[in-house]
């Protein structure tokens, strides 16, 4: 029987050529758009990693197409023949489940398709067939799904019976049957050669905990090294090696796919698709492995879902921890701060460490027990109250409650235990810490509902004006120092930040983190007038009943310095510390109870408010890293760890407080799209290249755009195109996570000196598609940014070819990288000339 198949199957070699060709031909007609010649091109291109032993990223709208037209022939033919044997032995199965991991364009269901087709032709019973095809790109499974399997169907529709399922990452068993006989393709699983180990890791505690009978393991010949180490591994759990697979003589098919190749040739002719030589059915550059396992059937347990890579999980009581995560949650008798890049899962331990501290064996849900939870954020203290509410499920013995203003949920709430007096867990927002926890009266921070920040500012330069003019001051002389967003900068970052209470003690600070554009030396006229500014400011607030958020903050820390009644915890932990000043630590310390706990967690690359200026304390506190991004797909971290060097070295050179971590992709987060540059010459161009962006990409599984920084204009745009925006601003998003982050690089910050923090937080706030747009007005700050991001266009998705070039012009410095430096030449303010400390904002 098997030499009868084998030859019925022989004779569909030219049915299954055609079959390639049809199925990128549909694809063609039906996914055509302005940068598919480019987008291929470029492609083609890549795919010569493959036979280099480098990457491929799968990654692009056209990799299916222009894959499927060289290898998907070779991959059918790889394993075919070992299928026939294996199935014509399985035929006395009640059942076959296939997992293909790493399933690409459908080789395996090909495979496994046409002996399916044969056994049905001649009239073999052929037992129940499903196939789970899982792989990390949605193009490839979208390719395979909707082009490559659609025809082969439609040519042989016997093989509709079988079951088919596609899935991005993570696969489970549908039938939670006793028995189950299990095939397990690993077809170019271990690829990523930044973390093969790792992966490989991941895959051998798989194979273990779901106990397939048949393993199947293909890469490229570049990778036969990686394969047989699995392979040999593997071994140690029962595994027999059955077969390497890189002979020729197990070739079902020989020769070329003549219709392939006159299809690509005809491509070819229409435009450059970067396609060249035969594609032939020969395995030649690739490698594989089978192994079988040598007790035959096994009663398995129930399956539940094994992702692959992590997938994001809102419900927090879901989220499952590393070791080392479970390590830095537990409760020790020290201070400690927990630093990692973005994505590390530190709000994660923050949270358990709340679980554990909560839930102490001795004394759980202890009616005494004080703590505060904080952070920087306003909305990031909601999802804190959130997942501490969900690690705490437990109504009978703890109960949430929240403030409602004009029936809105307040994004701060607070925990009281059964048998307690008192409010056990408050979680709060910087903000309202001085009226919530201080005991001050509020203040209004604005006027006649004005948006506060143009408030303050509009008041600061008018301030400014009218200082310089009652003064007689030089204006050149003075500079950049009369920009209203540097003065409150300066206020907050090193006035209050520092506690220079009078102009003094502000002459003879050391700005530490603040740069020297502009510089301001010590005991200058420059110093005395941004002094006499920022004085004038808050004299004005205070008369006026008015105050800002950082006055309320200096005002409690006062009142936290004298005796008063003001509760103390037991614990106090902060998230995102990255943001806290010397200041806001001595509050934290002064609210602390005799023998309490700080536990600190943040990431200094995203120190966005306070840059190198930030308070990082180290002295007397436990320090706990945590290692990779869980979060941030594999290809953006890949792509933005040079930012993340680069800012690492300026904490360095500036004497910042603390150490950045460098970011490094975890092995097993998502991995995702690299970045993708586009450039649009105007608004219109832009938004009509993200249009498209946005309908390709949307297999990703997101459903609309988050846009940095403040781009009204650019949404409107992209609004008039049915696509879905919202309009961000990192300082209110910071710690919050999108789907899919467009990088407007056309509005400028307000920061002169955090140019690369400010960046590599508004990059790490998706979760699976970035995008970097480029405008024509594209702000000067950000060029070298750019240019570091894309110096290694490996790294990068560029868009089209007007992008690519736009990024040649870029790395030959057309583009302004620097402003132009302000320097001190004010005249001095002597100590000799009998200067006193002058006015003091203390009592404020």
């Amino acid at each position: 029987m098997e030499k009868d198949l084998l030859l019925w199957i022989q004779a569909q070699q030219d049915v299954l050529d055609r079959l390639v060709a049809d199925a990128a031909a549909d694809f063609r007609m039906e996914k055509d758009h302005a940068n598919f010649v480019f987008d291929s091109r470029t492609v083609s291109r890549e795919m010569w990693n493959l036979r280099n032993g480098k990457d491929l990223c799968y990654d692009r709208p056209s990799i299916g197409f222009i894959y499927s037209l060289w290898y998907h022939g070779r991959r059918v033919n790889t394993f075919l023949r070992y299928y026939l044997n294996l199935i014509i032995q399985s035929l006395d199965e009640s059942k076959i489940e296939i997992f293909d991991l790493g399933a690409g364009t459908g080789a395996v269901q090909w495979a496994v398709g046409i002996v399916y087709a044969a056994l049905r032709a001649h009239n073999v019973a052929v037992p129940p067939f499903s196939v789970v095809n899982v792989d990390s790109s949605p193009f490839m499974l979208q390719y395979n799904e909707h082009f490559l399997w659609k025809h082969f169907v439609r040519q042989y529709p016997v093989c509709a019976e079988i079951t088919t399922v596609y899935r991005i990452n993570s696969w489970v068993n549908e039938d939670s049957s006793a028995t189950s006989n299990i095939w397990l393709s690993a077809s170019y699983l271990f690829d990523h050669s930044e973390n093969a180990d790792e992966v490989a890791e991941e895959f051998e505690k798989l194979v273990e905990a779901f106990e397939p009978n048949k393993l199947l393991l293909l890469s490229s010949s570049g990778k036969s090294g990686l394969v047989n180490k699995v392979a040999k591994t593997l071994g140690d759990l029962g595994f027999a090696r059955h077969k390497t697979v890189d002979e020729l003589s197990d070739e079902v098919f020989k020769g070329l796919l003549h219709r392939v190749s006159e299809y690509r040739k005809a491509l070819q002719k229409e435009a450059d698709y970067g396609f060249s030589g035969d594609p032939g059915w020969n395995k030649d550059g690739l490698y594989g492995v089978v192994l079988v396992k040598r007790q035959g059937i096994f009663f398995t347990k129930d399956r539940e879902k094994l992702d692959l890579y992590v997938t994001l999980e809102k419900d927090r009581s879901r989220i499952r921890l590393t070791p080392e995560q479970r390590k830095a949650a537990e409760n020790k008798e020290n201070h400690v701060i927990i630093v990692g890049p973005a994505g590390c899962g530190k709000s994660v331990v923050l949270t358990q460490r709340i679980k554990n501290i909560v839930e102490d064996p001795v004394w759980p849900y202890n009616p005494n027990l004080r703590m505060l939870v904080t952070t920087f954020n306003k909305d990031l203290a909601g999802h804190l109250g959130d997942w501490i509410e969900q690690l705490l499920d437990c109504p009978e013995r703890c109960a949430r409650q929240t403030f409602s203003r004009n029936g809105r949920k307040e994004p701060f709430c607070w925990f009281k235990f059964k048998g307690s007096n008192k409010n056990n867990i408050y979680v709060y927002h910087q903000d309202i810490l001085p009226t919530k926890i201080g005991g001050l009266t509020s203040c209004d921070v604005t006027k006649n509902g004005q948006d506060i920040e143009t408030f303050h500012l509009e008041m600061l330069h008018r301030i400014a004006e009218e200082y310089v003019e009652l003064n007689k001051l030089d204006r050149k002389k003075m500079g950049k120092i009369l920009d209203p967003v540097f003065l409150l900068e300066e206020y907050h970052r090193i006035i209050y930040g520092w506690q220079c209470l009078n102009e003094m003690s502000y002459q003879k600070k050391e700005r530490i983190g603040r740069g020297s554009n502009p510089t301001l030396r010590y005991d200058s006229l420059r110093r005395r007038t941004v002094w006499g500014i920022i004085y004038t400011y808050l004299s004005q607030l205070t008369a006026s009943g008015l105050g800002n958020f950082t006055m309320q903050r200096h005002r409690m820390l006062r009142r936290l310095g004298s005796p008063n009644s003001i509760e103390k915890f037991d614990y106090i932990l902060v998230d995102e510390i990255q943001d806290c000043t010397f200041a806001d630590y001595t509050t934290f310390q002064h609210l602390l109870n005799p023998g309490g706990k700080l536990v600190l967690a943040g990431d200094l690359a995203q120190s966005i408010h306070l840059g190198t200026s930030v308070h990082f304390p180290t002295s007397g506190f436990d320090k706990i890293r945590l290692k990779g991004s869980f979060r941030l797909p594999f290809r953006v971290s890949e792509a933005i760890k040079p930012l993340s060097q680069l800012i690492n070295s300026e904490f360095k050179k500036r004497r910042a407080s603390g150490e950045t971590e460098i970011i490094y992709p975890y092995k097993g987060s998502p991995p995702g799209a690299r970045p993708i540059v586009v450039y649009g010459r105007d608004y219109g161009q832009l938004a009509a290249k993200i249009r498209d962006i946005f309908f390709l990409y949307k297999v990703f599984g997101f459903g609309e755009m988050a846009i940095f920084e403040n781009d009204w204009q650019l949404a409107k745009e992209l609004a008039a195109y049915n696509v879905g925006c919202t309009v961000e601003i990192i300082l209110k998003s910071k710690g919050l996570e999108k789907s899919c982050v467009i990088w407007s690089t056309r509005v400028g910050i307000d920061t002169k000196k955090d140019v690369s923090e400010f960046v590599y937080t508004i990059l790490t706030r998706t979760t699976s598609i970035l995008i970097i747009a480029i405008c024509e007005t594209v702000n000067s700050k950000f060029a070298e940014v750019l240019n570091l991001l894309t110096q290694d266009q490996e790294k990068t998705s560029i868009w089209d070819e007007e992008t690519k070039d736009q990024i040649s012009a870029l790395q030959r410095g057309q583009f302004p990288t620097t402003d132009e430096e302000d320097l001190d030449d004010s005249e001095e303010v002597r100590s000799s000339d009998g200067a006193e400390p002058g006015v003091s904002i203390e009592e404020l």
